[in-house]
């Protein structure tokens, strides 16, 4: 085992030598902004992508909704920063897919150049907050990890924790309509994954129901998972 670890060792420090590298040169370079809509995170990642690339830089919208793409056209006359806008049809309503595959039809036509993805996300206040933001951005980033020739970059806009409160009242504000839709698809999540793996551990424990129901409680208490 230890010589497996070492030969890795060896392997890894040969492929990063800088013997045998050409010297350094200019290499075309694409920026793509993937964006959901018009925002600070997004006007501030449109920003950094006009920087690297001033005449290559597109910002990808993939089009779910017809009517929020004709919106968005509309802002993009104020907002866009000279930037163009592509918009990609999604029949299946898969946001992934589509971006995919135009980075690849990018990578193909540039060949040996780069293609320099900046993805705009945001910093929520509190720790907890991250598991209702930025999934699609972790799905796009585990995507193109891989792929060569693609550079993942993020530009951080951080929230403050400055999220109107409301007093929630039986009558005008149930349960049903407090919790969003992903809200109630992490607290079953959670409640799967500690039903299935804790038990393994810690046998007929209460703790396998509390997280989920503090998680809840807290959040609405916060008012994060109001309406």
């Amino acid at each position: 085992m230890f010589r497996s670890i070492f030969n890795h060792y060896v392997g890894v420090a040969a492929q990063l030598s800088t013997e045998g590298l050409e010297p350094l040169q200019t290499i075309p370079t694409t920026v793509v902004v993937p964006i959901s809509g018009i925002h600070r995170g997004v006007s501030n990642a449109l920003q950094l992508a006009g920087s690297i690339a001033p005449q290559g830089a597109k910002a990808i919208y993939v089009e779910i909704d017809e009517e929020a793409t004709h919106k968005l056209r509309e802002k993009w006359q104020q907002w866009g920063s000279g930037i163009e806008l592509v918009v990609l049809p999604s029949p299946y309503r898969s946001l992934t897919r589509p971006l995919i595959k135009y980075i690849d039809r990018l990578k193909r036509q540039r060949g040996c150049g780069f293609v320099i993805v900046v993805l705009p996300e945001f910093i929520p206040a509190r720790w907890w907050h991250h598991f209702l933001h930025n999934q699609s951005t972790l799905l796009l980033k585990g995507a193109l990890l891989f792929k060569k020739g693609v550079i993942v970059t993020s530009v951080p806009y951080h929230l403050e924790n400055k999220i109107a409160r409301r007093k929630v009242g039986a009558s005008s504000y149930p349960l049903a309509r407090c919790l969003t839709a992903q809200g109630l698809l992490l607290v079953f999540l959670l409640t799967a994954f500690l039903l299935c793996v804790l038990p393994v551990f810690v046998v007929c424990t209460p703790a396998v129901f509390l997280f989920p129901l503090l998680f809840v409680t807290t959040a609405m208490f916060d008012g994060t998972l109001l309406p």
